[in-house]
């Protein structure tokens, strides 16, 4: 009986015990948006602060294709070396710029809500699986609200970079 309960009419906030279990469950209140905003100011920070020194170095390791070719072996052994050196180059210059990219990423998570590992939710749910209820997800009034939402902020952002030029 206490189950079938509208929950717009509940007048008192959840206990404690409520909310572990909910986040045991892995029923935690996230938003994109926030997420989204994190990781596109930390990737704005990260360009601003490597962005220069990242194609510079880029540009050293790939102005010795360019100036000396002859200088490549081309054969199995020395390509294989070749291919080595440079990704390892690579590695190291846009290493920065990807670490804050992954921190940004983590850090949109993690400032929402600690972190957990809920193992029910990576469980496959064959009850899930509907034609009808998959068509309904992409073509109805949430998918349709979500294509505005994001076309808002491409727009907004595109406005913000052309302003900016």
């Amino acid at each position: 009986m206490s189950d079938d309960r509208d929950e717009s009419q509940q007048t008192e906030q959840p206990t404690q015990k409520r909310l572990d279990q909910a986040r045991e469950q892995g029923d935690i209140i996230k938003s994109t948006e926030v997420t989204s905003l994190i990781l596109l100011a930390g990737s704005t920070m990260a360009l601003a602060m490597f962005g220069k020194s990242t194609m510079t170095g880029l540009a050293g390791l790939l102005q010795s294709f360019l100036e000396q070719p002859d200088t490549m072996a081309v054969d199995g052994a020395g390509l294989i070396a070749l291919m080595g050196n440079l990704l390892a180059h690579v590695a190291l210059v846009l290493g920065p710029l990807f670490g804050v990219f992954a921190l940004a990423a983590v850090a949109g998570h993690v400032i929402q809500g600690r972190p957990g590992f809920t193992p029910s939710k990576l469980a496959p749910d064959i009850s899930k699986v509907s034609l009808l209820a998959g068509a309904k997800r992409l073509f109805g009034l949430d998918a349709w609200i979500n294509l505005v939402k994001g076309l808002l902020k491409i727009v907004i952002v595109g406005v913000a970079v052309w302003t900016q030029v």
